[in-house]
């Protein structure tokens, strides 16, 4: 298959002209034989990811569902603590921090997020066409997960 594609930018419409398909030609001269689509810039979110000690939390997953609840993007929290989720669509996003070390799921905000936990209740982040969101922090309190079984 193969495909030329002319970008005129963001939010710009544009055409696809497909030469070939599986032997199945069409005339890329012919301009009746175009496809017009439309183009959207992402938006991103990034930040970094540690406990309350200040231990980054390398290798935990980041996670970013949209409001009505789907899977939008994710990251994997890097050596450095920095996590990036790139190409997310307008709208707002609820964010959980699945964390390596097997010590509980956070939502952004810092809450425990437990057995039967809904990542909607967290606080939203709005991303704009085109925005990039910075400083999406994830601070881990791990204390709340210990105080019911550990403390007397």
């Amino acid at each position: 298959m193969k495909l030329f594609l002319g970008f005129l930018g963001a939010s710009r419409t544009c055409a696809i002209i497909v030469l070939s398909i599986s032997g199945f030609g069409i005339n890329a001269n012919d301009p009746d034989k175009q496809v017009l689509v439309t183009l959207e810039s992402g938006g991103s979110m990034s930040g970094i990811a540690f406990d309350v000690n200040g231990s980054l939390l390398v290798g935990s997953e980041i996670e970013f569902f949209n409001a009505a609840g789907f899977l939008s993007g994710t990251a994997l929290v890097g050596f450095d603590g920095f996590y990036l989720v790139p190409a997310l669509p307008a709208g707002s996003y609820y964010g959980i921090i699945r964390r390596s070390d097997g010590l509980g799921d956070y939502l952004y905000g810092g809450e425990y997020c437990g057995s039967g936990c809904n990542i909607l209740n967290g606080p939203a982040v709005v991303v704009s066409q085109g925005q990039d969101v910075l400083n999406i922090d994830f601070i881990n309190f791990i204390d709340n997960v210990f105080k019911s079984g550990f403390e007397n």
